[in-house]
């Protein structure tokens, strides 16, 4: 395990964009259908037509965090979070950096991680912000995953929808803390594997995600859990000041079973229900959408997201009262 700790860094601003095209599980020719939807907490997803990729969801969210930004020569730097690029290269960064015509001085990085993404990328924006001062750093979450599944695979299609997240992060003087607990493995990659597209099998017909349902829930539910108690012990984290926890939306039964584990069931927020599991961008859509609970007051915020990789990550954050969530934008 990898442990970090912040201080006087925080989320200034944070937004999330969707698109408008819905499609609901219950219309989808499954068997069992509805055992499913009971079973995942999923009723419906975002899915976008036609040529439009994650970078069109990230402009909207940069668009508006951008706007955040008092003086737009102190930020630094621009990071998305995403495994659908554009192109192999250059990178979706830099797509961003050129539609916000963003200053030479800003430095773009893209890091190719899932479901584990914010509270990594958070980790890596923190740390490449600790030795600033009063400075900025936008960092991007999301992928188009409807681009990625099998339409005929019943264990994967009725899971992933496609969003966008976005967060402005900002050095200063505010004695927030912000604790993370980092964990890979390497020796389970199979468990959630797109094989075909990459160099190693350009022409492979293995195209599709591919997870082993039962490999994952099992790593869910205990590697996960294990993850964010080691987080609460090793910072001394006192669960009771717990304003919200908010868990990758992947599924309910996952997400209700960790809860319940850490007696935080009262205190999770999802968005599963109207979005599914979309990746990175998970928890910062759970955010805004349920911007009306966290009103004008410091917020303790409880985080852990798992996925690819395996990766899995957990983090507590403070929010200040004057933190900006955006309403949720559409494509």
């Amino acid at each position: 395990m990898t442990f970090s700790s912040y201080q006087n860094i925080a989320i200034q601003s944070i937004c999330a964009a969707v698109p408008k095209n819905i499609e609901e599980n219950k219309y989808l020719k499954i068997k069992n259908i509805k055992k499913i939807i009971k079973q995942t907490g999923i009723n419906k997803r975002r899915i976008l037509k036609n040529n439009n990729t994650i970078t069109d969801l990230f402009k909207k969210c940069a668009k508006v965090l951008s706007k955040d930004i008092k003086n737009i020569n102190k930020l630094e730097w621009l990071i998305c979070v995403s495994q659908t690029p554009d192109y192999k290269q250059p990178s979706n960064s830099y797509i961003i950096h050129s539609y916000l015509k963003l200053p030479h001085t800003v430095s773009c990085l893209d890091i190719n991680i899932a479901c584990s993404g914010f509270p990594y990328g958070l980790n890596v924006i923190y740390s490449l912000l600790s030795n600033k001062k009063d400075s900025y750093g936008l960092i991007l979450f999301g992928d188009n995953s409807s681009k990625y599944l099998d339409k005929k695979n019943t264990e994967t299609r009725p899971l992933f929808g496609d969003a966008a997240g976005g967060v402005l992060i900002k050095k200063t003087k505010n004695n927030f803390q912000s604790n993370f607990n980092n964990m890979s493995d390497g020796s389970r990659l199979e468990n959630l594997i797109i094989k075909g597209g990459g160099y190693k099998y350009p022409l492979s017909k293995n195209k599709y995600l591919k997870m082993n349902g039962i490999e994952v829930f099992k790593f869910s539910i205990f590697d996960v859990f294990l993850n964010i108690s080691q987080l609460i012990k090793k910072f001394n984290i006192k669960t009771k000041y717990i304003d919200f926890l908010i868990l990758h939306q992947s599924n309910k039964q996952i997400m209700t079973h960790i809860s319940k584990k850490l007696k935080l069931e009262k205190k999770m927020l999802f968005s599963l229900n109207d979005f599914g599991n979309t990746g990175s961008a998970s928890i910062p859509l759970t955010i805004v959408f349920n911007k009306n609970k966290f009103g004008k007051k410091n917020i303790k915020l409880l985080i852990s997201g798992y996925g690819a990789g395996l990766s899995w990550s957990s983090g507590c954050l403070d929010l200040g009262k004057n933190i900006i969530i955006h309403n949720l934008l559409e494509l």
